[in-house]
């Protein structure tokens, strides 16, 4: 598909308003996709933000039982009990602080959605004339496409905070087994 891309815009040719309004099917086509793309990308926050709650109700249940059963009985707390104590609380606080990134809203948008103002302004009620329905479709996918190049730098950061979150939960996970195992 990149090589495609690559060669269409090798041969790409500036289209006049009149090829435009010939083909309004396909720049319709070509907006639907746009758009699609959007909603995939807001999708794909929506699912990694829910996964991660869901993964770390899991891995607080998981820890409460495991610690309610090791520490309890642990009478003798060496050195060992503290380094794996510590370790494993520092990876749950690393694990929160990379699902509250996750879930902060400011941290993490997208665009989505042209606003109404928009295209009222830029399309419709502009001072040149008015677009038909066509190069409207042609100029809300030009958009759209570097709304999507904008949005991937920022799903980049989602996709990192979602891997630490689960990674770091593994790893907890792992040390309070261990001190669970270490209490016989």
């Amino acid at each position: 598909m990149r090589a495609l891309a690559n060669d269409a815009e090798a041969t790409w040719v500036e289209p006049t308003p009149a090829d435009i309004a010939k083909h309004e099917d396909l720049y319709e086509i070509t907006y639907k996709e746009a758009t699609r793309t959007l909603d995939d990308q807001s999708a794909e926050v929506n699912n990694a933000r829910t996964r991660a709650v869901q993964y770390l109700a899991f891995v607080g249940s998981a820890t409460a039982f495991l610690l309610g059963t090791a520490v309890k009985d642990i009478t003798q707390r060496d050195g060992t009990f503290y380094v794996i104590a510590t370790a494993g609380s520092s990876l749950a606080l690393l694990g929160l602080v990379c699902i509250a990134a996750l879930l902060n809203p400011w941290q993490t948008p997208l665009y989505k959605r042209v606003e109404p103002k928009l295209l009222l302004v830029n399309f419709i009620e502009r001072q040149v004339p008015i677009p038909n329905k066509a190069e409207m479709f042609r100029e809300l996918s030009i958009h759209f496409e570097n709304w999507q190049s904008a949005n991937q730098r920022r799903l980049k950061s989602v996709r990192i905070l979602y891997f630490a979150s689960i990674l770091l939960g593994s790893l907890q996970l792992l040390l309070w087994a261990t001190l669970t195992w270490l209490a016989g």
